[in-house]
């Protein structure tokens, strides 16, 4: 029997691909009318979140602790892919653990890129206004992020785009959308978008533009997977395995991590460790330990994957580093879609945006 868990995150993936349309929101999650099930599995294949699940499931088979070496081990399979990919093309030998059953992470809800001034933008005759958005962008901080922090995640963004478009697929699936001259559209800031019009891969029954599996970020996984595969990469990929604990050596060093999984426990040595696991959407206790408004005493809906608690935070307190709060940010309203409501969306995301009541008279909320 498959059942949808609690940590269903309504990509409306499952609901939309189920051949026997068995599945329907009710409450903050998709639910399977067993009725009209016939326990195809599509649900399980294609949820990206793992929460689409067969009960009983198979039972974990015990090992010894397994040991393994490498130059880099990546923690997180979402935007870890990319980090595991460039060092691997650098020669190292990578391995890569991901807590969930499927990578992807957070990753596979991203629809597109925010970069302010590649390749595309240079080739375009469009001017360099980076620095231009390094200001606004930490003036939208209200200044508690260092600038050159900001800086680096700006240049960062266009450097890695100008990277993916070594990829040939990349031209063909990406395009620049000018914005009119209008440099402040929503989160970008810049002369033309970096837009992924058209879903890849997974999701492709959706009827409508909601988060889920399939855009940009879905894209991006697929070639970095192809990458390892085409260029032969050293790159280890293992699933369902937590990294829980950094190692150190006599000097007080990283050089490994200890990892769990469903049979046991994973020791991998490395010469570097790089931690990709810390968002925390899906933690009530770390939301409100750093962003204080998180008290909840009613259900409440998350978009983050189930995985994303914050892993890299624990594992950086256990060596007596402490997360700041100032470099942090959290979302608090998500997809504004089916079977979400658009226009309470549009009122609480954009205050300013003109209201017709059925008189036909304007309103705003005050």
């Amino acid at each position: 029997m498959y059942q949808i868990k609690s940590t269903c995150v309504c990509c409306h993936n499952c609901e939309m691909e189920c051949p026997m349309h068995a599945i329907a929101y009710v409450g903050t999650k998709y639910e399977i009318d067993q009725d009209k099930c016939v326990q195809c599995g599509r649900c399980e294949q294609v949820c990206h979140t793992c929460s689409a699940v067969e009960v009983p499931g198979a039972p974990a088979i015990s090992h010894d602790r397994i040991v393994e070496e490498c130059d880099v081990v990546v923690c997180g399979g979402g935007t870890g892919l990319i980090a595991a990919v460039r060092a691997a093309q650098q020669g190292k030998k990578v391995i890569l653990v991901e807590k969930a059953k499927k990578l992807g992470g957070n990753t596979d809800y991203a629809h597109a890129c925010f970069p302010v001034y590649t390749q595309w933008h240079k080739d375009a005759g469009y001017p360099d206004i980076r620095e231009e958005a390094v200001e606004v962008f930490w003036e939208r901080s209200g200044h508690k992020m260092e600038k050159e922090m900001v800086r680096s995640a700006i240049t960062g963004c266009d450097t890695f785009f100008d990277w993916l478009c070594t990829f040939p697929e990349t031209k063909n699936v990406y395009r620049l959308i000018p914005t009119g001259g209008i440099r402040a559209v929503g989160p970008f800031y810049t002369d033309a978008i970096v837009d992924f019009p058209h879903r890849m891969y997974d999701n492709l029954l959706c009827r409508d533009m909601a988060i889920g599996p399939g855009w940009g970020g879905t894209y991006i996984k697929y070639q970095m997977l192809k990458a390892i595969r085409e260029q032969k990469l050293w790159v280890e990929i293992y699933t369902e395995t937590k990294a829980d604990h950094l190692l150190t050596d006599a000097s007080g060093a990283v050089n490994g991590i200890l990892c769990s999984d469903p049979g046991g426990e994973v020791l991998i040595s490395a010469k570097a460790v790089i931690l990709a696991t810390g968002g925390l959407g899906a933690s009530d206790q770390k939301a409100q330990k750093y962003f204080g408004f998180f008290d909840r005493t009613t259900p409440a809906h998350r978009f983050s994957v189930p995985t994303d608690t914050g892993d890299a935070i624990d594992m950086l307190q256990e060596l007596g580093v402490e997360a700041d709060p100032n470099r942090m940010y959290l979302t608090e309203f998500g997809p504004a879609h089916h079977p979400y409501s658009y226009a309470l969306y549009r009122v609480l995301a954009h205050p300013s945006t003109i209201m017709i009541n059925l008189n036909g008279k304007r309103w705003k909320m005050k």
